[in-house]
């Protein structure tokens, strides 16, 4: 388990450093190519899916949308969860809570592979009480989905937190 979380961590490191090497418009690829297969929509259609279930604290289209060994790499603190269990659980806290979280991420890309059953997502996303929401946590995410078991499953997400308000702001940055 434990080689399993610092092979994670190496990988997000690799992925955020290869990123921030191509910080020039000149250097950059053109923004999303994906999108236009049937494939990308399917994936697209998925992440819908997804934040309607957490809208309607579906634990039950949530977990079909897991995969058994899904990762989760959290915005703010990266705390990471692993497995399909860890993440049902937090959902199911999540929905309990007195001062629920409502999540919502939104497909600005999809880019499907050619060559295997995969597809990388990214995108916003933004984290608000359902009671306030100028209580709120909000930035970009990315995420790898594979088709298996006759639909799109979650792998793996990312999220980095760039915005907050209220109660979500740590002390020192609350405005």
């Amino acid at each position: 388990m434990m080689l399993r979380r610092i092979t994670i961590f190496l990988f997000a490191a690799i992925v955020l450093a290869s990123c921030a090497s191509f910080q020039g418009p000149e250097t950059r690829a053109p923004a999303c190519t994906g999108n236009a297969s049937p494939a990308a929509e399917e994936v697209s259609a998925a992440r819908a899916a997804f934040n309607q279930a957490i809208a309607d604290e579906d634990i039950n289209a949530i977990t079909g949308l897991l995969a058994p060994d899904v990762i989760l790499v959290t915005g703010t603190d990266s705390s990471l969860f692993d497995g399909r269990d860890e993440q049902v659980l937090i959902w199911r806290e999540d929905f309990a809570a007195a001062d629920r979280t409502i999540y919502i991420r939104a497909t600005e890309c999809v880019s499907v592979s050619p060559i295997f059953p995969i597809a990388f997502e990214t995108g916003i996303w933004r984290g608000e009480h359902t009671d306030d929401n100028q209580s709120f946590a909000s930035g970009v995410y990315s995420a790898k989905w594979r088709n298996a078991d006759g639909g799109w499953q979650l792998e793996a997400e990312i999220f980095s937190t760039e915005e907050c308000g209220g109660s979500f702001c740590p002390a020192d940055t609350a405005p």
